[in-house]
């Protein structure tokens, strides 16, 4: 006879062993969570946050 209590432990470690798969949106993220997934993703440079304001010309 399987407990109440041994149900929810096994139902947790369903629960965390699928959520380390989910998938990323890239799209969603931003400051330093986009930061990471940038440098996580690539290697040939190395992403930093600023929270500095900048202007973008179109030339």
């Amino acid at each position: 006879m399987v407990t109440t209590m041994m149900k929810i432990l096994v139902l947790a470690v369903l629960l965390e062993a699928t959520s380390a798969f989910v998938p990323i949106n890239p799209e969603t993220l931003t400051g330093q969570a986009l930061v990471n997934y940038v440098n996580s993703a690539q290697s040939m440079f190395t992403a930093e946050y600023s929270n500095k304001k900048f202007t973008v010309f179109n030339v």
